[in-house]
């Protein structure tokens, strides 16, 4: 006699669905955990008030002006905002979204907060004249700071975002040195490089997909150009000061740090053909349209001189995903002082009719898994997974070790950083 198993089948889909259901609320509940850990860690720091050095906080390093100097602030003494953080500042010093700082850093944790009142005054429209000079002018003996590299893959959709690039990276000049590889480049887009002071390199070495090889583009740029920083980036990224600003602490910092690669999240808008140029359009765009991507979402790859363990990693290549994740994670195996960046860096993407996963299409898909290993942890290479980042706090930029209240603060000439 055969038995009806109807009831017993039902019932076993019916567990299967609440299995799935409790899964994915369990997964929402630990990534909403993450991001107010992160959010909670910026309110620390940027809450956190100044102290004297004594003997009670003495210098875990013993250095000179010019140096770094390592502080550390109990947690009694940064008091956190509760409830909204405007009630526990002092009325001078309540945020104002990116007009905060003397210098227009773009704290992206601070225009996402919702607790954060905007500003006064609206922001301004955006004014599309580039002007010369935005950033002081090199000292004399001075190095720039950074070699800042990328290559355009030829695409109509692309043409505006790859025009913007070229006019935005002009600004930070001579204190940023920008650079083109040439691969099949528009001929419009290398007349306008060289036009905007860029210096154009020839292809560097490709797979067999067109697709340049990672390492391969730092390895040219080097010896050609003599700076404190070297950095790929994609040619859809944008910035504004805070990228200058930035690497201008930074370059003192390094110097206790040892090896170091500096990383950040980008945040998206789509572009809609227009015209965004200017420290002020990036601004404006941060404001009022951008929004902040997934902390796997890394376009530039910051890198003091000679940093990085090229001999010992996979020939991956760009354009096509795993790359980024991995060169993060490699960077932190190898013993690297990885920085997230992404509260002082606004790296602008430039979103095009394919979405931000334009490069997940195309050939070669799969050719970075393969030269990296199927068994990679990614997740290692994430922004949120780095010992440090950087805070914009007051009317200084703050280093903080995320997983405590410790600050690194660099000193010039005995004080903070500051332009001159």
């Amino acid at each position: 006699m055969t038995q009806k198993r109807g009831p017993t089948l039902k019932a076993m889909r019916c567990l299967a669905l609440v299995f799935v259901i409790f899964s994915c609320a369990i997964s929402a509940f630990l990534y909403t955990i993450g991001i107010h850990h992160n959010k909670y860690l910026v309110e620390l720091f940027m809450t956190a008030q100044p102290i004297e050095i004594s003997q009670a906080h003495r210098p875990l390093l013993t250095l000179t002006p010019g140096e770094t100097q390592e502080r550390t602030i109990p947690l009694e003494k940064s008091p956190l905002a509760t409830e909204n953080i405007d009630s526990n500042l002092p009325s001078t010093e309540k945020p104002s979204g990116l007009v905060r700082f003397p210098h227009n850093f773009s704290s992206q944790f601070e225009k996402k907060a919702p607790t954060y009142s905007p500003t006064a005054e609206p922001p301004a429209e955006p004014k599309h004249a580039i002007a010369a000079g935005v950033l002081p002018a090199l000292e004399p003996g001075a190095v720039p700071l950074l070699t800042l590299f990328t290559t355009f893959r030829p695409s109509a959709e692309k043409f505006t975002a790859h025009v913007n690039v070229i006019e935005n990276w002009s600004q930070m000049i001579p204190q940023v040195v920008p650079v083109l590889f040439n691969i099949s480049t528009d001929p419009r887009l290398l007349t306008l490089a060289v036009h905007n002071q860029w210096k154009v390199l020839p292809s560097p070495k490709i797979n067999e997909y067109g697709l340049p090889f990672f390492k391969d583009m730092y390895q040219v740029v080097k010896p050609l150009f003599n700076t404190t920083f070297y950095s790929f980036c994609n040619g859809d990224i944008l910035f504004n000061n805070g990228l200058y600003e930035t690497l201008h602490f930074l370059r003192n910092v390094k110097q206790t740090l040892g090896h170091t690669l500096i990383v950040g999240r980008r945040s998206n808008f789509d572009l809609k053909n227009r015209t965004i140029k200017t420290f002020t359009d990036v601004d404006y765009i941060m404001r009022t349209e951008a929004r902040l991507d997934m902390p796997h979402a890394e376009d530039y790859f910051i890198l003091a001189a000679g940093a990085y363990p090229w001999d010992s990693m996979a020939n991956v290549t760009i354009g096509r995903p795993a790359y980024d994740n991995y060169v993060v994670g490699f960077a932190k195996e190898k013993g690297m002082a990885v920085i997230d960046a992404t509260n002082t860096i606004a790296a602008l993407h430039e979103v095009g009719a394919t979405g931000i996963f334009a490069g997940h299409f195309g050939p070669g898909q799969g050719f970075n898994e393969k030269e990296i290993g199927m068994n990679y942890n990614y997740v290692n290479g994430f922004t949120d997974r780095t010992e440090y980042l950087s805070i914009a706090r007051n009317n200084e930029i703050v280093l903080a070790h995320r997983n405590s209240t410790t600050l690194l603060v660099a000193l010039q000439n005995g004080s903070n950083p500051k332009h001159g």
